[in-house]
């Protein structure tokens, strides 16, 4: 078994040694986590310790083969918010908020992860004229730290 103990870099920003690459697929919740035992690919069991969630094409190792993160896409309700009337897009955002839903945003779009929750409120709150559709997106959407795509963390204090 391959161990994977830090991120080495990101394809186009490190070049790998290795003239073999193999890639692993991670969900969201595999990448977030700091002890994992998968496979690539090629059926190369990998054990990865790392402390920081991982991203899309992280070069993981580089020896006798590379390993690669590749990313499944986390499913999302797409809304389009050209078709929500501000004070419905506020209060939106407010109850979503209070349930402690991550959000993403971009191009007249809000995001929110399929969850138990949102499914439920989606259905119970959001007319159907929001343009409302399920989308396949990247999983850092909703960590926060990409520029206007995530939404931050708060506290209640």
């Amino acid at each position: 078994m391959l161990v994977c103990e830090a991120v080495l870099g990101s394809l186009g920003e490190y070049e790998p040694d290795s003239d073999e690459v193999e890639h692993v697929s991670l969900t969201d919740e595999q990448r977030r986590r700091s002890r994992v035992r998968t496979e690539t690919d090629a059926g190369t069991e990998v054990g990865i310790l790392c402390d920081e969630p991982l991203s899309d094409g992280d070069v993981i190792h580089d020896g006798e083969v590379a390993v690669v993160v590749s990313l499944e896409p986390v499913d999302a309700y797409e809304i389009d918010l050209r078709n929500v009337p501000p004070n419905e897009a506020a209060r939106l955002g407010h109850d979503l908020g209070n349930m402690h839903l991550k959000m993403a945003f971009g191009d007249g779009y809000a995001y929110v992860p399929v969850t138990e929750d949102s499914t439920r409120y989606i259905r119970e709150e959001l007319d159907a004229a929001a343009g409302l559709r399920k989308v396949g997106v990247r999983p850092p959407v909703f960590d926060g730290d990409h520029g206007d795509e995530g939404h931050g963390g708060h506290s209640h204090g």
